[in-house]
């Protein structure tokens, strides 16, 4: 069988001969499809360069905010990790008598904790960064102070 490529193309088989000009109106025509078909290549092999590079920056991102889940998962197993050892330091360090009264008190803790007001707990966590301004504020107030006193004494030495 003889390959596609090297097939004879098949010219429309007309009764009378074909003179130059039509001859020169197919090839314009072929030229022109040739032309417009080139154009049409181009942009498919642009459209898929620039798809082929949305594609490769995504992968860039996804990979590079991988690397950073990844890492916060790491440290969060090791701060997991360095718990586990540290409660398992302090059972160990436990009496088991002591251990068994701890978990005994469990539902005293919890029954006191459930009579507990949450939005009087609420209202008091809430009102809790003005009163740590405040008393920043007293603090410094009483350095002044502190300071104004020490320099007052100084004068008397």
């Amino acid at each position: 069988m003889d390959e596609p490529r090297h097939l004879p193309v098949p010219l429309p088989e007309e009764k009378t001969a074909a003179s130059p000009d039509d001859w020169k109106a197919r090839l314009d025509r072929l030229e022109a499809k040739t032309d417009r078909n080139a154009r049409l290549l181009k942009a498919c092999i642009g459209l898929l360069i620039g798809l082929i590079a949305v594609l490769c920056v995504g992968f860039g991102v996804l990979f590079y905010h991988g690397g950073i889940a990844y890492r916060s998962l790491l440290q969060a197993t090791e701060q997991v990790d360095t718990l586990a050892g540290t409660i398992q330091d302090s059972l160990d360090s436990m009496e088991p008598g002591e251990l068994d009264r701890l978990l005994q008190s469990l539902p005293d803790i919890a029954q006191k904790l459930s009579q507990l007001d949450v939005d009087a707990l609420n209202q008091v966590i809430a009102q809790m960064p003005d009163m740590m301004q405040t008393m920043e504020d007293l603090e410094r107030q009483t350095s002044q102070i502190t300071g104004w006193f020490s320099g007052l004494g100084g004068l008397f030495r």
